[in-house]
C-alpha cells in the first residue's frame, strides 16, 4: 500500500494513469491507522480498536456531525497507541486532554460517521506578526490562470526575526497561459 496525498481533482487522473484505486485513510505514528475506507473519497470509519470524534480545538467540546473541528482519538484496546513522546512529558500531556488524543488535524464526521480530513489545524505561516493560512494562500493561487497545482510553505530566514517568509511552489498548467499577478 502506498500513502500519498492526492486531491479530489487529481485522483481520477492518478487512478487512470496507474491503474489503481485511490483510497484515503487516517492515521498517525502516535496512534496507528485509525480509519480506513472501503471506497470513496472520505478517510473512512474508525477501526474497531479506536473511538473517533471531532472536538472544538479550543474547548474540547465534541462537535455534531458535519461540523469541522479537531480530530480526536482514543483506543478501545490496550497497546494501540504510543506510551508518550520520548523525554517530552509536557508534549504528551498537551496531546492528551479530556481522555482524548488530540491529533492537531481538522476534519468532520458525516452522518454515516465517515471521517473527512480537512487540513492541519496549525498549518499556518507566521510572517510579520501575522498567522497566514497556507490553505487560503493555496486556494487563491490555484485559481490563477496557468496554475495546475501549488503549495504554500513557510521558509525560515535569518533577517525576519525568526519568522517565515511565504514561498509558493507552483506546477504550471502545461496547456495554460500564465500571467503575473497585478
Amino acid at each position: 500500500m502506498l500513502s500519498i496525498p492526492v486531491s479530489d481533482e487529481g485522483a481520477p487522473e492518478f487512478e487512470r494513469r496507474f491503474g489503481v484505486e485511490v483510497l484515503r485513510g487516517f492515521g498517525m505514528t502516535e496512534c496507528n491507522m485509525v480509519a480506513y475506507p472501503t471506497s470513496g473519497r472520505n478517510s473512512g470509519t474508525a477501526l474497531d480498536a479506536f473511538e473517533l470524534a471531532i472536538a472544538d480545538a479550543e474547548t474540547g467540546q465534541l462537535r455534531p456531525a458535519s461540523a469541522v473541528g479537531e480530530i480526536v482519538v482514543r483506543r478501545r484496546i490496550p497497546g494501540a497507541f504510543m506510551a508518550g513522546y520520548f523525554k517530552m512529558p509536557e508534549k504528551t500531556v498537551e496531546a492528551w486532554r479530556d481522555l482524548w488524543f488530540h491529533t492537531g488535524d481538522a476534519g468532520f464526521l458525516d452522518e454515516q460517521e465517515r471521517l473527512h480530513f480537512v487540513d492541519r489545524i496549525k498549518d499556518c505561516i507566521r510572517r510579520r506578526g501575522e498567522n497566514i493560512s497556507s490553505y487560503e494562500v493555496e486556494q487563491a493561487v490555484s485559481h490563477y490562470p496557468g496554475v495546475a497545482e501549488c503549495a504554500a510553505v513557510g521558509v525560515k530566514t535569518d533577517d525576519a526575526g525568526g519568522e517565515d517568509e511565504v514561498m509558493i511552489c507552483v506546477i504550471p498548467d502545461p496547456g495554460g497561459r500564465s500571467t503575473r499577478p497585478p
